[in-house]
């Protein structure tokens, strides 16, 4: 934790339960966790369009930042004062149309704006994942565009060392 001194998500769903079915280490509590391990300031959420009431009034409550995907722009960038960031992409922040291969699909995702983010923030990544690439439900879409990021991201930092 000592190398980043905050988590940028790009998710469709808050991921902020306390727990789901009975397991507090869920896909669904993952925001959650991160946020009682490193406090309000040190997370922020992109991208989100499913939110459960009990989420959303938690969410309210304990600080947690996030933004939907209605709400996101460019300008958002302005609100990561993180210097060493973390970037977590779970592939259903996009839309449908372009990632159908993830296991929870939501509609009126985001796009190509999601790479202009990326690039903008790059300088400041020093860690990233991508996640909810679902091989079985995939028809090719999101595995290449998953790659397409990884690759995109390399060569943002590789110029930066130029």
């Amino acid at each position: 934790y000592d190398e980043i001194d905050g988590v940028v998500i790009l998710d469709a769903h808050a991921d902020f339960r306390k727990e789901y079915l009975g397991d507090e280490n869920s896909h669904a509590c993952t925001a959650r966790r991160i946020f009682e391990k490193i406090g309000k300031d040190g997370i922020t959420s992109f991208g989100i369009r499913s939110i459960s009431k009990e989420e959303k009034e938690d969410a309210e409550k304990l600080g947690f930042k996030y933004y939907t995907s209605k709400q996101f722009n460019l300008k958002l960038i302005e609100k990561i004062k993180y210097e060493k960031i973390y970037l977590s992409i779970d592939m259903d922040v996009f839309d449908p149309c372009y990632a159908s291969g993830v296991s929870n699909p939501e509609p009126f995702g985001l796009g190509y704006e999601i790479f202009n983010f990326i690039e903008k923030i790059a300088s400041r990544i020093v860690a990233i994942d991508i996640v909810e690439t679902c091989p079985p439900y995939d028809d090719g879409k999101t595995g290449l565009l998953a790659a397409k990021i990884i690759t995109s991201f390399v060569a943002w930092k590789s110029s930066m060392l130029i």
